[in-house]
């Protein structure tokens, strides 16, 4: 400013106008960054506990399926009157 003027001049708003914007769209970015980290990690995680179920039901699935004899008969302490049975060697487990 010159001796006795009051205020801004231009160019020194300008300038100042300038500033502020690069510092807001820095931190606009780092914001959305961020959170851009936020989200993946979560959706991260949450894969990882279905995966984690996923496999936990295919090595239930495998264990169960070991205990299936030879003769298609299948023995669980929770089985109906009598017994579980396989269709012809099929996956398909009925009651008879």
């Amino acid at each position: 400013m010159k001796g006795d003027q009051a205020g801004f001049s231009v160019v020194e708003l300008i300038i100042a106008v300038s500033i502020g914007v690069i510092i807001s769209a820095i931190m606009v970015g780092i914001t959305l960054t961020l959170y851009g980290s936020t989200v993946r990690s979560q959706i991260e995680a949450e894969l990882a506990v279905d995966n984690h179920f996923a496999l936990r039901t295919m090595v239930e699935d495998v264990r169960f399926a070991s205990s299936i004899g030879s003769g298609n008969q299948l023995t669980d302490n929770h089985e109906p009157g009598s017994g579980w049975t396989t269709l012809k060697n099929n996956d398909m487990i009925t009651t008879s």
